[in-house]
């Protein structure tokens, strides 16, 4: 089960929707290789806001980037295995501090591991997987997943107050 939040600034109109987790649809054959035609196991996604045929990998509709949807699906023809780790992820741009969501995985092969250079749409910077903490004061703390804590400031005032906008939903 995933869940989908809001997060803002407090001192000004910066906001994000962040999307975590995956859903029932989201087993590894139809992630990485696609529909296998049984209409028993089959879920329907409408809930995802994307171009999914049914057939396709789902990766084809949840990855933006050309180059890790080419790199990805070259290992896979090349008999790499996808991890068992892999779901949509708070990440961070280091540079302009914009937070946002993406799809983290792993790719194993003999001779390579490969996780998906995710870039901010914003300033084409590689962009780092993070995690938010909620703090007793109501404020949101933005660490590593090593835990230790992310100096973040707003992108757009560089206020140091990120709170929850109240919104959030569980999806499927």
């Amino acid at each position: 089960m995933g869940v989908k939040y809001g997060i803002k600034c407090a001192e000004c109109d910066y906001k994000a929707t962040i999307t975590q987790g995956i859903g029932m649809l989201f087993r590894p054959d139809i992630v990485f290789y696609g529909d296998d035609g049984d209409p028993a196991r089959y879920r329907d996604p409408g809930f995802i806001d994307s171009d999914y045929k049914r057939g396709d990998p789902l990766l084809l509709s949840i990855i933006d980037s050309r180059e890790i949807r080419e790199k990805s699906f070259g290992m896979l023809a090349d008999g790499a295995e996808p991890d068992e780790d892999y779901s949509y992820e708070l990440y961070i741009c280091p540079a302009c501090m914009r937070l946002t969501s993406k799809f983290y995985f792993k790719l194993t092969s003999p001779t390579e591991q490969y996780e998906p250079d995710h870039r901010c749409v914003n300033c084409g910077t590689r962009l780092d997987r993070a995690e938010l903490e909620d703090r007793e004061d109501g404020r949101m703390e933005v660490i590593n997943p090593d835990r230790s804590k992310i100096d973040w400031h707003c992108p757009e005032c560089g206020g140091d107050c990120l709170i929850s906008s109240g919104y959030e939903m569980m999806w499927d």
